[in-house]
């Protein structure tokens, strides 16, 4: 992806091993991904727009075991909430510089 684009530098040590396949959608690259005991945090470069990104999740998730609780969708960023089980997730897709190029950022907390 461009550097225009003003995307996050990947760290140099990330785990991509702690993304779900799922949550990577084509050409996706994990900047950051931590995990503790309740937590997992994941951070992506993903060279798709924020619509485009919005429908390939919300059909990826339609088809998992997660349950869409909720979305947002202004067009310039979007959200899509997530349960399942004792487990909420939030898929938060950001814009960048450019207009086929995001940030996403995904959350997973146990309760």
């Amino acid at each position: 992806m461009p550097a225009e684009c003003g995307l996050p530098t990947p760290d140099r040590d990330v785990d991509v091993q702690l993304v779900p396949a799922e949550f990577l959608l084509a050409d996706a690259e994990v900047t950051k991904a931590q995990k503790t005991k309740e937590r997992l945090t994941i951070a992506l470069n993903n060279p798709h727009s924020v619509e485009e990104s919005f429908v390939d999740y919300k059909r990826i998730m339609q088809g998992s075991d997660y349950a869409i609780v909720g979305e947002d969708n202004e067009g310039f960023e979007a959200e899509i909430y997530l349960k399942k089980g004792k487990e909420l997730g939030a898929i938060q897709i950001r814009s960048s510089r450019c207009p086929d190029a995001t940030v996403v950022f995904l959350n997973f907390v146990r309760t």
